[in-house]
């Protein structure tokens, strides 16, 4: 990358590290299996996600290089690996549960709540002027709960709420400020730091050329922070975001691209992430707002970007964590049916895919569970019989959520014919399965009439009666006709199997008056 003089630092782009829903609180890590996108610039390859990283668990970005944690607790990185800061070493296959990534180097998070620091060490790179020991660890160090990366210093929250920090200390960014404590977040911005306490405020050092440790006045009831390159941002408690920074002394705007001003109709965000130039939001519906340096793209997200479940931000790219698991947008519904028609449940769900869908059916006497047939979504539309039915399934659009999936099981008339069962779908893909609700089927059997209602003779005044015999689903409705004239006519409250008529003047009367 060349030399750099330690006042050209200043303009040096950094890295922050962005995991889960607290932007730099890296040892949250997610419970459900997601994937990871990127946009924005890729000229040194960090885009270059790799494409079997499924089931991810927390994201980080770095410069030009990217970190994840996989569904196996593995660390896996990409990109612009210059001095070895993709180079995931040995060790970290199973075990991590935070990651953070900087200018030049990595770190990760491990079980036993150590940290393993790799890129440009000292052991590698010691006489390189941009080695300041920001990847070699700390002896000791250990109950560590939560790191971040900055440009060329690290920081680690520890378990007893303080903070130690190593690297560059050119402008006091890894001096802790002293008597620092119950802090629970952690964020390093380029050449400054930031810590969230217990109680909702924030401390704040190193660099201040920008403005970027000048905090607002009375910022209170932060739940998540993350710093940028020369700003800070803060979500507070209320869903609403505050920046701060990015203006330089004596009016000196040449690094103010508007990353520090945050939406003013933003209040329903639940997540942070700052990058060098921009700054990225994710709100409570799963979607991202974002703001700042628009040069490459990096807040120019995919279109029907949507389930994301943490940001980060690199210099001139972003990422976001996806949630992959198979949801349904829609659960099966009662279906009433005649034996003698056909039936059929759908569902729409969205996710990765290949994506398939296992219809199974439960029986209402013993609640066994009959696996009916399965049907699976890759490229295009496709069906499976079974004997009884088939299920069938295609992409569709949605107002709301885009590209969908639409599963369908239909049963023939012969199936309905079984009686009444309940009937649910298992859709799974790569990062897990979804349960759909049981839906109930009442197979009804069509009236049929067995016998017919025989011809009667009978003398003036008397009565005679009209039976017909039927069969089918209960309750039966009857209703009696007769005709006149060629037309035919209902018998009012002629609604019962049994018509009773009494013989008047050569004419018939029904007991209800009706001749």
């Amino acid at each position: 990358m060349g030399t750099k003089t330690f006042e050209r630092f200043r303009a040096v782009p950094g890295s922050f590290a962005c995991a889960a829903m607290l932007a730099f609180f890296v040892f949250i890590v997610l419970p459900l299996n997601a994937s990871v996108t990127g946009w924005g610039s890729n000229d040194l390859s960090q885009l270059n996600i790799p494409t079997n990283l499924i089931g991810a668990k927390c994201i980080s970005s770095g410069y030009w290089h990217g970190l994840a944690i996989t569904k196996s607790n593995a660390a896996v990185a990409w990109g612009y690996n210059d001095y070895g800061q993709t180079n995931v070493p040995p060790g970290l296959s199973n075990n991590v549960v935070g990651i953070a990534a900087g200018y030049y180097h990595s770190l990760a998070l491990k079980t036993n709540r150590t940290v393993v620091g790799w890129g440009i060490t000292s052991n590698l790179y010691s006489a390189d002027p941009d080695c300041f020991g920001q990847a070699d660890i700390p002896v000791g160090l250990t109950n560590v709960i939560a790191i971040s990366a900055g440009a060329f210093h690290s920081m680690a929250l520890k378990s007893d709420g303080t903070v130690t920090a190593w690297g560059y200390d050119f402008y006091g960014q890894r001096d802790v400020p002293p008597n620092l404590s119950n802090v629970v977040a952690i964020a390093c911005g380029n050449s400054f730091s930031l810590a969230l306490r217990n109680d909702g405020t924030l401390a704040a050092w190193g660099d201040n050329y920008y403005g970027q440790t000048n905090l607002p006045p009375d910022l209170t009831n932060v739940v998540a922070i993350a710093a940028g390159g020369m700003h800070g941002l803060a979500l507070k408690a209320d869903g609403t975001v505050e920046g701060w920074g990015a203006k330089g002394i004596n009016g000196d705007l040449s690094q103010d691209f508007g990353q520090e001003n945050a939406p003013a109709d933003l209040t329903n965000a639940v997540g942070v992430a700052a990058g060098f130039f921009h700054s990225l939001a994710l709100t409570s519906d799963g979607t991202v707002r974002q703001w700042g340096d628009i040069s490459h793209g990096q807040t120019n997200p995919p279109t029907n970007l949507k389930r994301v479940l943490a940001l980060a931000g690199g210099y001139d790219c972003s990422y976001a964590l996806l949630n992959d698991l198979p949801m349904l947008l829609n659960a099966p519904t009662n279906v009433v049916a005649a034996t003698n028609k056909t039936a059929s449940f759908t569902v729409s769900a969205i996710g990765i895919t290949p994506m398939k869908a296992i219809w199974l059916r439960q029986a209402a006497t013993n609640g066994s569970f009959t696996n009916l047939v399965s049907v699976n979504y890759n490229n295009g539309p496709t069906s499976q019989s079974f004997v009884g039915g088939s299920a069938s399934v295609k992409s569709t659009n949605n107002a709301t959520w885009g590209t969908n999936l639409l599963f369908t099981l239909s049963l023939s008339n012969s199936f309905l014919n079984l009686g009444n069962y309940s009937y649910f779908v298992v859709l799974t893909n790569a990062a897990g399965a979804a349960t759909s609700s049981v839906a109930t089927l009442s197979a009804l059997a069509p009236p049929k009439i067995s016998s017919q209602p025989a011809s009667v003779a009978s003398n003036p005044g008397g009565k005679v009666f009209f039976t017909v015999g039927a069969s089918g689903s209960t309750p039966l409705y009857f209703q009696w006709f007769f005709i006149s004239s060629g037309t035919t006519n209902p018998i009012s409250g002629a609604t019962t199997n049994v018509l009773e008529l009494e013989m008047i003047r050569n004419r018939f009367l029904a007991d209800t008056g009706t001749n």
